[in-house]
């Protein structure tokens, strides 16, 4: 995996995410450059996080999600899950390391984009859990942006909608903002714009993703609900098979 590629899937998972909060377990970040965790967290789009308080069992080939349980032991706590619908598996140790993890979010990534492109103080508030304020963007004229969860995450202004894997980038260990691209789209505002991911497009991924590791270990990778990650491959399915009628 490169650099550019786990900046990728974290602006993914936020993107797909009902509130733009995403979480990434430690032994994840543990596989992706360091040069690139580093720079992710240093740049505050990566810190650190509560510990997990449900992890996918290993106990069998179900893979569920389960809530984790503590208890004292005389050598410490210790964590563990416990299955409920199988009797041969009961009590399952977890190890501490698995419950490490990073948190990562559109407010964050707002908040390093204002930085890197010198916006402007603005007093519009946020204006729902999957909108978040950029500021007064500059250039010959002036626009408001904002960052938006559309399914992908998008930059809005000046009537521009621009997928903000256009223009924000992690070459080497630097994170790179095309600014002179939203500056452009400043200057010359239009009434729409911008190719974000489409909802048939976000279905056929999450259903992909749900076919070959699961529900439980899709939604804990998206930093989605179970029921969001059903929801979705279900609608993938209605379209394809009207499709497949149409066709017919």
């Amino acid at each position: 995996m490169t650099g550019n590629n786990a900046l990728r899937r974290i602006l993914e998972r936020i993107g797909d995410s009902v509130d733009g909060v995403v979480y990434l377990a430690e032994e994840e970040l543990a596989s992706w450059p360091t040069g690139a965790v580093v720079c992710l967290t240093d740049a505050g789009l990566l810190r650190p996080a509560s510990p997990a308080e449900s992890v996918v069992c290993d106990g069998c080939e179900r893979q569920c999600a389960m809530p984790v349980e503590m208890q004292e032991h005389f050598d410490g706590p210790i964590a563990f899950v416990f299955c409920r619908t199988r009797d041969d598996v009961g009590r399952v140790p977890v190890p501490f390391d698995r419950l490490r993890r990073h948190q990562s979010s559109g407010q964050a990534i707002a908040a390093y984009l204002a930085r890197a492109l010198g916006t402007r103080e603005t007093s519009i508030p946020q204006s729902s859990t999957r909108n978040w304020p950029v500021g007064i963007v500059r250039g010959r004229r002036s626009a408001y942006a904002e960052l938006a969860g559309d399914g992908a995450l998008v930059m809005k202004l000046a009537g521009h909608t621009v997928a903000l894997t256009d223009v924000l980038t992690l070459q080497g260990r630097a994170l790179k903002v095309d600014r002179q691209r939203l500056i452009q789209c400043v200057d010359n505002p239009v009434a729409g714009g911008g190719t974000p991911e489409s909802a048939a497009a976000r279905g056929e991924r999450v259903a992909r993703l749900a076919q070959e590791k699961g529900v439980p270990a899709t939604a804990a990778e998206l930093g989605i609900s179970a029921i969001r990650v059903k929801q979705i491959t279900a609608a993938h399915r209605r379209r394809t098979k009207s499709q497949e009628s149409s066709k017919g």
